[in-house]
């Protein structure tokens, strides 16, 4: 298919000699940041760097559970058919994005955990092959990082994006099956 007349792909300012020689799962994630820049959403005003900032300035200690090396390699890892088709549901849903970030958002200011688990499911299922790599298989890990941090002396405030808090592959779901008890704040 052809890609590159759309307006995502125009929007990222780049050459077919450029995005040709990017693998699939590259372009697909350039142009989610097109996408997101053309909305006004900006990771300056996401939970993350507010809460970095924060911290930072309270002098505590901030580290990641993960490196973004990591991040990129779980997509780089990815077999192709499934980097394909997150490249073409990238660029067949950049029109309709900034209106789901926007439900998803609502659904998460209400304390709405369904809807919010539905928009998440809903997108990573839409792709077969992502679900697993980019949520299950990861708060599996987590939840298992969790329980042995919860082991040690200290607390400590543990922040990750929405999807990874609900449904039925949620971080909670997978301590709570380890046998920690988890409790939902509002």
């Amino acid at each position: 298919r052809r890609i590159w007349s759309q307006p995502a792909v125009v929007g990222a300012h780049l050459n077919r000699m450029q995005l040709d020689a990017m693998e699939s799962w590259a372009v697909a994630l350039l142009l989610s940041n097109v996408v997101s820049r053309d909305a006004n959403l900006s990771l300056d005003e996401g939970t993350e760097k507010q809460l970095t900032v924060r911290f930072q300035q309270m002098g505590k200690a901030v580290e990641g559970l993960e490196t973004i090396d990591y991040q990129l390699g779980l997509f780089d890892g990815l077999p192709q058919p499934t980097q394909d088709r997150l490249l073409a549901r990238t660029v067949g849903d950049a029109d309709a994005a900034a209106g789901k970030f926007d439900k998803l958002v609502a659904a998460w200011a209400a304390g709405d955990t369904d809807a919010v688990a539905l928009y998440a499911d809903s997108e990573l299922r839409a792709v077969e092959g992502l679900s697993g790599a980019l949520l299950t298989d990861r708060n599996r890990q987590w939840a298992t990082w969790l329980q042995n941090r919860l082991a040690r002396p200290g607390t400590i405030l543990v922040a990750v994006g929405a999807g990874h808090l609900v449904g039925t592959d949620s971080v909670q779901a997978m301590l709570e099956a380890q046998g920690v008890p988890v409790k939902r704040v509002q």
